[in-house]
């Protein structure tokens, strides 16, 4: 109960909050989702997109693409168990097992999915546009973003987003390849979706989601973060991440952030093989200063 605490835990300023669930079994996934309603949350997300091998090998997530019935009976179940709104979140594709490669029958059963999960009174669907199985990167193309070099992946399928769109009335977020303020708009220009959701683009990048909004509202671009605001926001992070987990799991935690954000900045390197395996909190503040402190004074 104290990790599932943990887990729930949220600030009113997050509001709408969402808490998103996977699982296989119908009963249980109706249990779990009366549980997480008891904390209040403003919806509960079911999760039938996850590829992660130990999420599938249950039955769950992406596993779930391969089996409507029973995805169905899950999201039935757990509409019914709760009086809060319930979305779902899937693939456009999945590869179905013993087959060799993915076809276009595929795409028609995500439709039919995503109708599916409509007429079981899930109140939105997202469409993750990256398909399952095909994890595969072009060497040849990559996305610059605050400095950084992004893979881009062949299996951003965008159409797909547009496809199931069509298909249901329900509100459609599309998900995948957004890595700045101009993918987010041509996604929604292109694919006709109702909203956008930020996955790994948002990593070491909390500014994309004010970038986003800045462009959709007023057509133009908003200046890339100044160094102090970098220094700010990387600190807060550490200070809200120590508060939370306390001070020795809490550098272990924040740690693994660190690197996104300093990922493409100027002579970031030393910085983050110093910070790798600090355990000192003084001396990973004193560390991140001086880095930016010293990069303001170069310009």
């Amino acid at each position: 109960e104290q990790r599932v605490r943990q887990y729930l835990h949220f600030c009113r300023e997050e509001r709408p909050f969402g808490v998103q669930l996977f699982g296989s079994e119908p009963a249980t996934m109706a249990k779990a989702a009366r549980i997480v309603a008891a904390y209040q949350p403003d919806f509960i997300d079911l999760n039938f997109g996850c590829p992660a091998k130990k999420v599938v090998k249950t039955g769950a997530g992406a596993a779930l693409l391969s089996n409507p019935d029973r995805l169905q009976a899950i999201a039935e179940a757990v509409v019914d168990a709760v009086s809060i709104p319930v979305t779902g979140k899937i693939r456009s594709r999945w590869k179905i097992p013993n087959r060799k490669t993915l076809t276009g029958q595929v795409d028609e059963m995500m439709i039919e999915i995503a109708q599916r999960l409509e007429n079981s009174g899930i109140r939105a669907v997202t469409v993750h546009a990256v398909a399952s199985g095909t994890t595969q990167l072009r060497s040849d193309q990559s996305k610059e973003t605050h400095g950084q070099k992004i893979p881009y992946p062949n299996n951003v399928r965008w159409a797909a987003i547009a496809k199931i769109k069509k298909a249901i009335r329900i509100p459609v977020i599309g998900n995948g390849g957004i890595w700045n303020a101009n993918d987010a708009k041509r996604m929604l220009d292109e694919t006709g979706c109702d909203a956008v959701m930020v996955a790994r683009g948002a990593r070491g990048n909390p500014w994309i989601f004010s970038q986003i909004s800045h462009l959709l509202c007023t057509g133009h671009h908003l200046p890339p973060p100044t160094w102090e605001e970098r220094k700010k926001v990387i600190l807060t992070h550490l200070a809200l991440t120590l508060d939370f987990y306390g001070e020795s799991q809490g550098i272990r935690v924040f740690r693994r952030h660190l690197p996104f954000y300093l990922k493409g900045l100027p002579r970031s390197t030393n910085l983050r093989s110093k910070t790798g395996q600090l355990n000192d909190v003084t001396t990973l503040l004193k560390e991140i200063e001086e880095y930016f402190d010293a990069l303001e004074q170069e310009q």
